[in-house]
């Protein structure tokens, strides 16, 4: 996509409405910034967890620079309702309220190996708590519903900033089926838990940019195949 057309919308038109939106737990300027650049205009966008990222899409749809669309997947039924309002303007971004429920280790570990990680994850969950859905140290939680909703679109770009805790690997062997060669992901607060050795049990990538300096630390990579 256009990079300065990229950077006039981070740095002066989405910033102002974006800053309402939690600030604090979206993903940098920087980081989207690199996704976007190296998407493709009409990528199919998925986002675990949304925000800032979010209303940026938005405003480039609105411009005409990028042509693609855009789930985004939230586990906050009020926070969902806040960016549907905001996103409204435009018709190729979706806001998509799922709950989180959770397995055992012994049961995500299986996943992460089964040739049909889809139907025993469906097997093994269990609904997480509703008040502990904003715990940053919830264990293996996902969202219940998220693999029906996405079927069987391929995607192009993946932004991983949700749900809390550890359990957002759980995505790598539940999305095989729509995740492809030169897919894009972004992995936001990779360094809290072994996200990116995680990717590495079922895919091959290629490192495209990595942000280590601040407090607010990601890495993009680019899916290059399947793990034999």
């Amino acid at each position: 996509m256009n990079v300065q057309a990229i950077r006039n919308v981070i740095e002066h038109e989405a910033i102002h409405e974006s800053a309402a939106i939690c600030e604090d737990h979206s993903i940098s300027k920087s980081a989207f910034f690199h996704v976007a650049r190296h998407a493709k205009p009409n990528a199919t966008v998925v986002e675990l967890g949304g925000g800032r990222s979010t209303v940026y899409w938005k405003y480039l749809m609105e411009k005409g620079v990028f042509l693609g669309n855009v789930t985004t997947i939230t586990h906050d039924s009020e926070w969902g309702y806040a960016l549907k309002l905001k996103t409204a303007t435009v018709d190729a971004i979706h806001i998509v309220y799922d709950s989180l429920s959770t397995v055992t280790e012994e049961r995500k570990e299986a996943i992460f190996i089964s040739d049909d990680p889809l139907t025993l994850w469906k097997k093994s969950v269990t609904a997480l708590p509703f008040e502990q859905r904003h715990h940053y140290t919830v264990r293996n939680a996902f969202y219940t519903k998220l693999p029906a909703v996405l079927q069987e679109q391929p995607i192009d770009v993946l932004l991983l900033d949700g749900p809390h805790g550890n359990g957002r690997s759980l995505a790598f062997p539940l999305f095989r089926h729509v995740l492809q060669r030169g897919t894009l992901v972004l992995i936001d607060d990779f360094h809290h838990y072994p996200f990116l050795e995680d990717l590495k049990k079922v895919y091959t990538c290629k490192e495209l940019y990595k942000e280590t300096w601040t407090t607010h630390k990601w890495i993009l990579v680019e899916l290059t195949g399947t793990q034999s």
